[in-house]
């Protein structure tokens, strides 16, 4: 997990330095951005990286995943592959705004999923929006009429913070 962390991480500011930088050089190619993986300090492509198999990265970063985690890392090859261009060039603006969004979400889907459960969500969406706004004092009230129009207006606002 640790290793999957360093290496989104690593994603992140790469993108991020590409982003800052797209108007000198706006022609970035996937194949010339390498990333280091694994434990030796092995490094890969971008291009290479969005088109990998599970288990081919299981065997590079010597980690196995669990179903989770695999999940996440073909979700996460989806939204690389549409930041990649037909020409092989990175669309760094794009890139940049999906990785901007994912560290812009001060809770995990998962976690707001657990706390709409227990009836807690009207917490996860004052986090997620700064205690302003309506969402979570309108969920709070419908937690307390009962449980589940709580829960359905949850996951119905889910959508507008996790894209």
């Amino acid at each position: 997990m640790k290793k999957l962390f360093t290496l989104f991480l690593g994603m992140f500011l790469l993108t991020a330095t590409f982003a800052s930088s797209s108007v000198v050089n706006p022609k970035v190619f996937a194949s010339d951005v390498m990333l280091p993986i694994g434990a030796a300090g092995e490094s890969i492509s971008l291009l290479d990286l969005s088109q990998m198999k599970v288990k081919d990265f299981e065997k590079l970063t010597g980690h196995h995943l669990n179903l989770f985690q695999k999940i996440s890392f073909s979700i996460a090859q989806k939204k690389l592959r549409k930041t990649i261009n037909e020409d092989g060039t990175v669309n760094s603006k794009e890139l940049f705004n999906n990785i901007e969004k994912a560290a812009d979400q001060s809770i995990s889907k998962g976690l707001y999923i657990v706390l709409a459960i227990f009836g807690l969500a009207w917490i996860a969406m004052g986090v997620m929006d700064d205690w302003k706004g309506n969402n979570w004092w309108v969920n709070l009230i419908l937690t307390l009429l009962f449980w589940l129009p709580g829960f359905i207006h949850a996951m119905i606002k889910m959508k507008s913070y996790y894209p």
